[in-house]
């Protein structure tokens, strides 16, 4: 696999810049949501850096599920390998000003420390 370790910032930065980035990022989930696009079931995850749970180190992550593939919990540490594409600007429930980088997730497994 040629995925990069990256950092939350590493992420902004290169969605910023428009670029395509295959990143390995390492984080605790904070949310969970799920939708359904035709046929397939997708998952969308947002997860604080690892080491931080505040809203500067959030990034959004969105999975398409194969059926049978496991669905994370809030509270649980996963690693995502995936490819940068935008940055999402939005106001949290609590009113907080969240910008996020969004990884499109092609694996999403337990960490293994």
């Amino acid at each position: 696999d040629q995925s990069i370790p990256c950092t939350r910032d590493d992420l902004f930065t290169a969605c910023e810049s428009g670029s395509s980035v295959r990143a390995q990022f390492t984080g605790t989930i904070l949310q969970v949501y799920n939708y359904v696009e035709g046929e397939t079931f997708n998952i969308g995850y947002l997860i604080y850096e690892q080491g931080y749970t505040d809203a500067d180190h959030i990034v959004q992550v969105s999975c398409n599920l194969s059926e049978g593939e496991a669905v994370f919990a809030e509270g649980d540490t996963v690693t995502v390998w995936g490819t940068t594409e935008y940055n999402e600007a939005y106001t949290s429930t609590d009113g907080t000003d969240v910008n996020a980088p969004t990884l499109e997730a092609w694996s999403v497994e337990a960490y293994q420390p």
